[in-house]
């Protein structure tokens, strides 16, 4: 090899080391770039994970409280049947008592016409 070769040669490794620097370099600084991306999604995912633990909790507390107004409805329903039977022995008892009463001033008219209206006997 001459001495033209040898130097171009050389010429050769130093613009393909100088390249190869500077390849590195771009790429150190993507990885740089890429490390900050991964550790700001790292945050990210464990500020996801935080909040779906709470949104988790939330559910079940939303999934107890829900269980207890059912409960609560269907007490509230079977109270309304026994209001609405009591209401009902209600009014049968008071159209049992109209009758009643009913029978009750048809004897008393009936009886102040037959023997005449309270007068006679005061008088006699």
């Amino acid at each position: 090899m001459t001495n033209e070769e040898m130097e171009r040669a050389i010429q050769f490794l130093i613009e393909n080391q100088a390249q190869l620097s500077a390849e590195q370099m771009k790429l150190t600084a993507e990885v740089q770039r890429l490390t900050a991306d991964v550790q700001r999604l790292t945050a990210d995912v464990q500020k996801l994970v935080e909040d779906m633990k709470n949104l988790t909790d939330n559910v079940g507390v939303l999934a107890q409280a829900t269980l207890t107004n059912t409960g609560q409805i269907g007490q509230l329903a079977e109270a309304q049947r026994r209001t609405e039977t009591k209401i009902q022995e209600m009014a049968q008892a008071q159209a049992e008592l109209t009758e009643r009463l009913n029978i009750f001033i048809t004897v008393v008219e009936k009886y102040i016409s037959e023997h005449g209206h309270g007068n006679k006997s005061a008088g006699s």
